[in-house]
Formats: structure tokens, sequence, C-alpha cells
């Protein structure tokens, strides 16, 4: 089955006929508050002002059942947002929308779409234990993105960035997933591609019950560089699609395809959240053009290009994970 197919059956997509465009809301304040009239067509905190909030987007979104949301680069803090419709958030045009404080839950039977999220480097999660999480009881799919969730949930724990319950299902691609406990726990139906998993403490990817997790062209590492023996993915292996790298010293994820790596390379995060990538690094120019969507049109999580000459050798092609070295 091709890595096409595998990322439509997670998304659950069966429609035949083409399906209208969904109602357009334009985000127009970085404030947080509910719409006050959900379902009246206007997406605004306060009657006639034309405040449109995150919050009030989705709320307004919900109740119309679809919506395409476009919210404009800015800083949104400490807010809730349940997804109870099949909404948008900047999806293909992504604007860096930066996060602090969000927790995002997706019902059972509802869709979130999101790209060009990120994060205000300026805030230090591990200080104040706030980030951004996900619950996904529906489907996720994140684009684009760089997420961390890795401050302390109400019980003291360190979190968990992508949470996928049973029955849900997510699809992550070029993306950075950074996570306390775990970048994602799966139990349900996931697929990873052209991403980043990092963590602090447990496993990076953690498939649980009846969760079964694909890979392709990921990289899979600990966030910071100590001798914990913390494990690249725990519970069920996940299938591997190819091109993979997992860095360890003690514990890799099962991986058996044949371009799969493992070994004791790894990149350097900076305070921004990305990362630095060593010229030696193996993951560099890994993937030859026209594999696992490894073109000279795509780019990275930051919009760089891919499919590139990394390594200076002559021979173009894409880095495994969600940042492309550029030359």
């Amino acid at each position: 089955m091709s890595f096409g197919a595998i990322v439509l059956l997670a998304a659950g997509a069966a429609a035949c006929d083409p399906i209208p465009p969904a109602p357009a809301i334009v985000v127009t304040t970085t404030a947080s508050g509910g719409d006050a009239d959900p379902g009246d067509g206007v997406c605004e905190m306060t009657p006639g002002q034309g405040d449109c909030s995150l919050p009030a987007a989705v709320d307004e979104g919900n109740a119309l059942g679809r919506a395409a949301i476009t919210a404009p680069a800015g800083f949104y803090k400490d807010m809730t947002l349940v997804i109870a419709g099949e909404l948008e958030l900047n999806w293909g045009h992504p604007a860096g929308v930066l996060l602090h404080g969000l927790r995002v839950s997706i019902e059972p039977e509802a869709t979130l779409r999101a790209a060009g999220l990120g994060f205000d480097p300026a805030y230090d999660e591990l200080g104040d234990g706030i980030s951004v999480t996900f619950s996904v009881a529906g489907h996720l799919e994140l684009d684009h993105s760089n997420v961390r969730g890795i401050g302390l949930d109400a019980d003291g724990f360190h979190e968990t960035a992508v949470h996928v319950l049973p029955g849900g299902s997510a699809v992550v691609t070029d993306s950075i997933v950074f996570g306390g406990e775990h970048a994602i726990h799966n139990e349900g139906n996931l697929v990873v591609a052209r991403s980043t998993l990092l963590n602090l403490w447990s496993g990076r990817l953690n498939t649980t019950g009846a969760g079964a997790s694909i890979l392709a062209s990921t990289l899979v590492q600990r966030a910071v560089n100590t001798s914990l023996p913390t494990v690249g993915c725990a519970g069920t292996v996940p299938t591997s699609l190819g091109y993979n790298y997992v860095q360890t010293a003690l514990f890799g994820c099962g991986l058996q395809h044949a371009t799969d790596q493992s070994g004791f390379a790894r990149v350097e995060l900076d305070a921004a959240g990305t990362y630095t990538i060593p010229l030696t690094h193996p993951g560099v120019d890994a993937i030859p053009l026209g594999t696992l969507g490894c073109t000279a049109s795509a780019t990275d999580v930051v919009g760089q290009p891919r499919g590139i000459d990394g390594n200076g050798d002559g021979v173009p092609g894409c880095d495994i994970g969600a940042l492309e070295r550029q030359p």
C-alpha cells in the first residue's frame, strides 16, 4: 500500500463527490474569549464589535459544523479549544501562530487540520508548566508545525504533547513534536511522516492498547543528551515505511525496513525550538528524490526547500526528520 493511501485511510477519507468550501472565519484578535452567539454566522466575543478570538472562531465553527479558520501571525495564550466540528486552522497557509498554554480536545467524529503552529521561545515551559497539548478522540492533521507539551499536568507529571485516544486518529507531517513524558501516546491510528519526535523522560512514541503507529522519514531522539535509559518507541512496535532514524544508546523502535537507521548521532535543539543538523549526520540527504514525499517543491518545518544537496557530495536528497540542512 502506498504512503498516500495509508494517510487517506488514517484520515477516514471516503468521499466521492466534491465537498463545497467550508465557511471562512477570520480571527481578528489574540485575546481569549468565547463567541457571543455561536451559530449566528458572526464570530465575535462582544456583539457588534467584530472581535473574533481563536476560541470564538472555534465556537462558531463548531456550531456551523464546518469552518476554515484563518488566524494571523501572533501570540495566543492560555486557551482551551474543544473541537466538535470539521475545522481547519490556517490549513495550507501557515502563518506563524505562536501558542502558549493551549489545550486542544478533539471530540469523537470531529476533525482539526492545523498548519503553522509554533511557540514563543521567550517562555520557559519547564519553569511555568504551561505548554500545548492535543487530546484526540476524533481526527487530527498537524502540518508544518512545532509544538511543545513539556509542562506539568494537574497531577505534577510531565505532559504528553499529542495523545491519540482509542478510536482517534492523527496524521503528523513536516512537524516537530516535543513532549515531556511522551511526544505522542497513541491508542488509536497514527501516521508520522517527515517529522521529528523529541521528549524528555520516557518514550518518544508510546503505542498502547489497540493502537497502530506508522513512521516514515522521521527522526526519533531524546531532546537532551543524558545517559537516562529512555526509549525511542514504547509499547507496540510501529510499522516503518522506511528512512527513519532513531537516536538511542539503549532502546530503539524495532524498525525493520532496510533503509531505517539507528545510532548515536543527534541533532541539537536551539532556543527557538528548531535544531542544528551536523554535516556528518547520517540522516542528511538520506532520502532519494521521489521517495516518500521527497521532492524539490517540498518544504521543511520552517519553510526551507527540501530535496537539496545538504552535505555537498553532489547528490541532492531529503533529510530524515522535520528540518532540512541547507548547504
